[in-house]
């Protein structure tokens, strides 16, 4: 298992993906509904889950993109067990041109995938081949973590994910807790801790981590530049404006030029 398969199981077991669904799926159709867009790709979708909510109405046709190809196989499973016309992919940002339904309208790249490409010279060849999977004007939607408020304060390196209490005897998660820690310049390690009884009256604790690359908003429009105008930023799903030093995140909406 690869770090970012650890990272990537780590999150899925002890996130509350469903509270987040509910949250996004709402704003991210909103977003696709005011720039137009029909035939949307969504690159590093996991499993799915938020393809497949998008795709269930039958407003947007979706196409998923995933280089985990058990996730790949998952996302099929999921589709049809909801219904959901959905045609999932295995491979990466450089084969969003190549695949069926592109020029897209719009590209998705939710859940701090893009700060999971292994490089910088990487994520601007990603950022190019994004562009060319779309067609003039198209919109590309970017989600990732808030990394300029937590370069800027130590306090906002750690995310609570869960705090269960577990019925006695009962093995569970107990704690999990996100924490980014700065490396380099223009790196987070980003780790997953966890604290679990054992159900014999000891503990399991657990470490995940990987390397991300520290997306600040400069860095983002700088990337983008050649290829797309930023214009609008979000710090939130429910449609607050991006607060460089208090905003969970950075949602950004970037046309092709």
């Amino acid at each position: 298992m690869s770090e970012f398969e650890a990272v990537s199981d780590q999150a899925a077991r002890y996130g509350d993906l469903d509270a987040r669904l509910r949250l996004e799926i709402p704003f991210f159709a909103r977003l696709l509904r005011e720039n137009g867009a029909r035939n949307v790709c969504d690159a590093g979708c996991g499993e799915g889950r938020h393809t497949i909510a998008l795709a269930r109405g039958g407003e947007f046709a979706l196409t998923g993109l995933e280089p985990r190809a058990e996730a790949v196989e998952a996302a099929r499973r999921n589709a049809a067990l909801a219904g959901a016309s959905v045609d999932f992919f295995a491979g990466f940002f450089s084969d969003m041109p190549a695949l069926p339904g592109a020029p897209f309208d719009a590209a998705l790249a939710l859940g701090a995938c893009l700060s999971l490409v292994e490089d910088w010279p990487v994520l601007e060849k990603s950022a190019a081949d994004i562009a060319g999977a779309l067609r003039p004007g198209g919109v590309f939607v970017g989600q990732i973590p808030n990394y300029g408020a937590m370069l800027a304060d130590p306090a906002k390196r750690w995310k609570g994910l869960s705090v269960n209490d577990p019925p006695p005897g009962k093995p569970g998660p107990l704690l999990c807790m996100k924490h980014f820690a700065p490396w380099g310049e223009r790196y987070f390690a980003v780790e997953f801790l966890s604290i679990q009884p054992d159900g014999k009256g000891g503990w399991i604790s657990d470490v995940r981590h990987a390397r991300q690359l520290a997306l600040t908003r400069a860095r983002i429009e700088g990337l983008l530049a050649p290829w797309f105008a930023v214009e609008r930023a979000f710090g939130h799903a429910d449609g607050r404006d991006f607060d460089p030093s208090e905003s969970p995140d950075l949602i950004f909406v970037a046309r092709r030029k």
